[in-house]
């Protein structure tokens, strides 16, 4: 079977499962299916994962963006005790930093969704990439360790479903 007629064939059966879905999305012949892209941290400095400022979007991500480190540096990004039971977005990636995560509350927990990804296999950064949990539980359907540390500090913890 050719290529064309592999993407043809796939096609045909993206649609005809979206029309089964009720037809709430339109698919051109010969495009994917795009993931939204990731939403950056812009502050090198560090500070409060509610603060919009340190977002490229100006805005606080929320369940279902996804979120990426990727500054290079090492900074420390707290998620202010605000008394809910967690904080949630879709996906995670450290690439190239060195984030130490503080939950501040040990019956608190930060939620990536269906990724959390640790990777320092394509950064030509000289740091070494390292996502360092502290004072509460992450929680993510997938966990990627690719040249990178994950650091579990007291009364934390990582949970996945791999």
């Amino acid at each position: 079977m050719s290529k064309a007629t592999y993407t043809s064939t796939v096609s045909r059966v993206t649609r005809k499962a979206m029309l089964a879905m009720g037809g709430l999305a339109c698919f051109l012949p010969g495009t994917a299916m795009a993931q939204s892209p990731s939403i950056d941290w812009i502050c090198p400095e560090g500070g409060s994962f509610q603060n919009p400022n340190c977002w490229i979007t100006l805005s606080v991500p929320t369940s279902g963006d996804s979120i990426r480190f990727d500054l290079g540096d090492t900074y420390q990004v707290i998620l202010p005790d605000t008394g809910f039971g967690y904080q949630d977005v879709d996906g995670m990636s450290v690439v190239g930093d060195d984030v130490t995560f503080d939950i501040q509350n040990i019956y608190r927990y930060f939620y990536a969704g269906s990724f959390l990804d640790i990777d320092n296999s394509s950064s030509a950064r000289s740091n070494q990439t390292a996502f360092r949990i502290r004072n509460g539980d992450v929680y993510s359907m997938s966990l990627s360790l690719v040249n990178g540390t994950l650091d579990i500090g007291p009364y934390s913890n990582v949970s996945t479903d791999d």
